[in-house]
Order: structure tokens, then C-alpha cells, then sequence
């Protein structure tokens, strides 16, 4: 009888060593997932789960598109009202929601215009029409000459 429960304790102390085991092993993936949807989100990001909906992009295809479709943009020999126009049709044309817009142009832009373009409060920089005429004022251009 006394074996008998001596090896019923070691069979539970494994089975809850397992467990344990298990439990470790589901936070740390979900610690993993959580990393990951952190990421996303901090990078800008929007991935799309389903892959086979046509309708739904997926920004790090769109953003890489646009690196591909205009070059980065070089203050001594381009002109940013142009380089803007360019940009806003390659946006629509790979169906960028406009809120993601100034992420995109960030990733094409000097490090200095985009530290220029850091300095302003987030909601400011967030949004597109607003850095649109912080960046044709910086190279002296109004709206109305750019129209």
C-alpha cells in the first residue's frame, strides 16, 4: 500500500511538473505574440490576417511598393511640391488610407526632415495636410503657389 501511494505521489508530482512546464511555455508565447503586436503597432504597421481578401493590403507591401515606385527625396536637386504630387498619386494607386500617409513619406525622406518633421506634437505630425504645409514652408512655398 505504501508503494503504491509513493509512486500515485511521484506520477502527480510529474504530471504537475508538466503542467507547470506547459503553463511557462503558453506565457511565453503569448508573451511572444504580444512582442510582436507591440511591434506592428509601434512601427505603424497594419497586417492583415487574411491573405486571400483582395480588399484588404497590407501596409509593409504598400510601403515597400512605394520604396520601389519613388526615390527618396533629395532637397538639393528635387522640388518638394512635385516630389508630394508624386507621392500622393503612388499612395492612392497602392490604396495607402491617408492616415498612414506621413509613415510612408517618412520612410522616403533625409533624416534631417524627418527629425524636422519629429520635433512637431504627435497629433501635428500625424497628419498628413499639416506636414504637407510644414514641408512647403520649409522649402518657401505657400499653397497657393504650389496650386
Amino acid at each position: 500500500m505504501e508503494k503504491r501511494l509513493e509512486e500515485l505521489e511521484r506520477t502527480e508530482k510529474i504530471i504537475l511538473e508538466e503542467l507547470v512546464k506547459e503553463q511557462a511555455l503558453k506565457e511565453k508565447e503569448l508573451q511572444l505574440k504580444f512582442d510582436l503586436e507591440r511591434f506592428k503597432i509601434e512601427s505603424g504597421f497594419r497586417v492583415n490576417e487574411e491573405s486571400n481578401d483582395s480588399t484588404n493590403t497590407c501596409s509593409v507591401t504598400s510601403n515597400l511598393n512605394l520604396k520601389k515606385l519613388i526615390p527618396d527625396f533629395d532637397p538639393k536637386q528635387s522640388d518638394i511640391s512635385l516630389y508630394l504630387v508624386i507621392f500622393e498619386r503612388q499612395a492612392k494607386r497602392a490604396s495607402i488610407e491617408k492616415k498612414e500617409w506621413v509613415g510612408q513619406l517618412l520612410g522616403l525622406l533625409p533624416l534631417e526632415i524627418v527629425q524636422f518633421i519629429a520635433r512637431e506634437p504627435e497629433e501635428q505630425a500625424e497628419n498628413y495636410d499639416y506636414v504637407k504645409k510644414l514641408l512647403l514652408k520649409r522649402f518657401k512655398l505657400s499653397p497657393e503657389v504650389f496650386r
